[in-house]
């Protein structure tokens, strides 16, 4: 399987690589194993709740 990422995508995973010592794969690994555990409610859940964080973030707000 390829994984294609946008250049911002990939430096912040880089980023999480530096700061959290996961290197990317195992980042994309853990992430999808997690989602495709999800029902589809919980995954609708999950991603407004990361969404409304990211928005937060962008407006100034604390996450």
């Amino acid at each position: 399987m390829i994984v294609a990422l946008r250049p911002d995508v990939k430096a912040r995973l880089e980023a999480i690589e530096v700061e959290d010592g996961m290197p990317v794969l195992d980042q994309i690994v853990q992430a999808v194993e997690v989602w495709s555990h999800l029902t589809t409610p919980e995954r609708k859940t999950i991603g407004i709740i990361a969404m409304q964080l990211v928005v937060a973030r962008a407006h100034g707000g604390r996450t």
